[in-house]
């Protein structure tokens, strides 16, 4: 399996089991622990999958994930997030197009 992943999370515990199911699995994973790396290797590369938290320093998930927007509107992006964080977020709008949003596995 050639498929890539970017994982743009802050907390090294989740990020890390991210990692290491989706390695299992076959994909290619790279791990950026804010918003400015996340957007930085996001334009070097080519991703398959975006995992985006959004609660990351430097440049906040939603701020990355307009740009991500803006740059590619069919990329799937699958956003992290504390519960109590998921009503604010959907009502972003139209940005959120094309994204999944999960909770916080920890």
């Amino acid at each position: 399996m050639n498929q890539s992943i970017l994982i743009v999370e802050d907390e090294e515990k989740i990020a890390r089991l991210l990692e290491i199911e989706l390695e299992f699995e076959g994909y290619q994973v790279c791990k950026e622990k804010n918003g400015i790396d996340g957007l930085e290797t996001y334009c070097k590369g080519h991703w398959d999958l975006v995992l985006l938290d959004i609660m990351i320093p430097g440049l906040s998930g939603i701020e990355l994930l307009r740009r991500i927007r803006k740059d590619d509107a069919s990329i799937p992006v699958i956003l992290l997030t504390v519960p109590k964080v998921l009503l604010q977020i959907r009502s972003r709008g139209s940005i959120l197009e094309l994204t999944i949003i999960l909770p916080s596995p920890l």
